[in-house]
This record gives structure tokens, sequence and C-alpha cells, in this order.
């Protein structure tokens, strides 16, 4: 019974929420806009408007069964982060501009309605069993997806001060263990080079730096996701700071295949005189990237011809 209502409330939330959020998006903010991107359009709207009705059935449920049922701050970070970085807008933002407030309630009481029903109101193990099903077969593969969309421009929200954005950046530093990855590492970026991206086209030039704190925060970020990108990242803070134990860490990002570490590990050895090892990974990175071919071959012609890149000083990549 469980697992029936928990398919039926995700196919309502799949199949409907269109309705609620897409409408105004469509007609208004990319009304004269290429086919492309009313496209993009639609798609954030879909899952932000499927993911905003999730959340509040989620509180719903919360409220009527007096238990905590929410969104992680893992997850809400990915969807802000994601929102204000690609399209300038806070998820909040999002539903207040293009949401259909009335209509969504009533999807969410109908939907609520059917759960406790099939569930036998708010037994406990139901409740956990339908919450945790949400959260992998709807929540989970949401943000995944809106994650995945790249930038869209046009979008017009409310401005944000320099004081409002200063203000959300240090409480962001002051939480990072509650944030995702990718804001951790959008921080980390921000204290190691003292300009921080508070959203699309909001930008801070002069935060101040500090690389001891950069990399205690993309250090925390490569555990929570070891991916190559991460690594790359805790490279580059960790080079202000330790040159040495950076260039291990350029090392293993360039064989995990990324690459911005093929490039950077091959411009390193050229740097250094290690001309076999600079052109076998500045032609991996050919391989990786062959659109970006003609840009690499720029520096393997300038090893053969000058022994090292022309990015080079005192040894190191620049």
């Amino acid at each position: 019974m469980v697992i029936r209502c928990r398919q039926r409330a995700v196919a309502l939330l799949k199949g409907t929420v269109i309705v609620v959020l897409l409408v105004g998006l469509a007609l208004s903010a990319v009304a004269y806009a290429e086919p492309r991107k009313q496209e993009l359009a639609r798609n954030y709207a879909t899952l932000v408007g499927r993911l905003a009705l999730t959340e509040s059935l989620f509180e719903r449920m919360s409220e009527h069964c007096h238990l905590a049922l929410n969104f992680t701050s893992q997850q809400d970070s990915s969807i802000d982060y994601h929102l204000r970085m690609h399209t300038g807008m806070t998820f909040q933002q999002w539903q207040q501009q293009f949401g259909d407030p009335e209509q969504a309630n009533a999807m969410v009481a109908d939907v609520l309605n059917d759960t406790l029903r099939d569930i036998g109101e708010c037994e406990q193990n139901g409740v956990q069993q339908w919450f945790s099903g949400m959260q992998q077969n709807l929540v989970g593969p949401a943000i995944e997806a809106l994650t995945a969309l790249p930038t869209i421009m046009g979008l017009h929200a409310r401005g944000v001060s320099e004081q409002e954005a200063l203000a959300h950046f240090r409480s962001k530093v002051l939480a990072y263990k509650t944030l995702s990855a990718a804001e951790i590492i959008g921080l980390a970026k921000a204290l190691s080079t003292g300009g921080y991206h508070y959203a699309q086209l909001v930008f801070l030039p002069t935060i101040g730096i500090n690389h001891e704190k950069a990399v205690e925060l993309f250090e925390f970020a490569y555990q929570q996701q070891p991916s190559a990108d991460n690594l790359y990242a805790l490279a580059q803070g960790k080079a202000h700071i330790d040159r040495k134990a950076s260039v291990i860490m350029y090392k293993q990002a360039a064989e995990a295949g990324l690459f911005e570490a093929q490039r950077w590990y091959g411009n390193y050895q050229g740097c250094q005189g290690n001309k076999p090892d600079a052109l076998f990974w500045l032609q991996k990175a050919k391989e990786t990237n062959p659109e970006q071919a003609d840009f690499i071959e720029d520096f393997i012609v300038e090893i053969n011809e000058l022994g090292e890149p022309t990015n080079c000083l005192d040894g190191w990549v620049y």
C-alpha cells in the first residue's frame, strides 16, 4: 500500500506541476526567446515546481503528523545555489515569481489526503517508508536533473544589495558543513581569490583572502564528494600554502582523467624541464578534450622550441 501511494504521489507531482508553474514563465519571461531557450526555461520551471510542491507536501505532512520531514540542508543548498548561479534567482524567488499558490495548495492537499488514507494516517513506519521513497524516487532525481541544467539568461529577480550578499557569504562560511559540495567549492574559491559570486550577475570583488580557510573548505568538499573536479579545486587552493602537496593533487586529478589537471600538470613538467613527462601529459590532455587540441599544441610547440611553456615563472605554472 505504501509503495502504491508513493508511486501515485510521485506521478502526480511529476505530471501536473507544469500547470502550476510553467505558464507564467513560458509566456512572459521567455515569450520572445529562441525555442532552445524556451525549452530550457520549461525544464527549469518543471523541476523547480516539482521540488517546491514536494517540499510543501513534506511540510504539510510534518504538521499533520507532528514529525520532521524536510529536505536536508545539503539538498536545500544544491537547489538554491544552482538556481542563483545559473538563473540569477533563488528557489524562493522562482516560487514567488512564477508560482500559483492557490493551485499549488489545492494539489498538495489532495496528495496529502490520498497519502494519509493509504498509509493509515500517521502510522510512523508507514510515513517514514513513504518519505524515504519520495526522497529516493522524486527529490534525489529532481535535484540531479536540475543541477545538470545549463545557464539561462534573461530572468529578472529582485536586486540584492552588497550588504545582503556579504552577510549571506559570511553566514554560509560559518555553516559550510551543512552545504552542498558545489556551494562549499564556491565559497572556498571566493576565500582563495577575494571575489565572491553570490548569483549569476552579483559579484563582490573585495571580500578578503584567507587561504587557510579556503583550503579547509576545499578539503571538506572533496571529502563529501571526492571527484576529480573537486580534487583539482583543492590543488588550486593548496598551491597558495603548500605547492609541493598541491603538485601531488594535480597529478592525481590528471590521472583521474580531468582535462584541466592534465593541461596544468603537463605545463608544470615543462616548467620543471621534464620534457618527456610534459609531452606525455599534454598529449593526454589533447586526447581527453580534442576541441582544445590546437590550444594544447601551442604549449607543445613552445616546449619543443623554447624548452618550456611561456606561462612558466620560477618553475611554476601561471
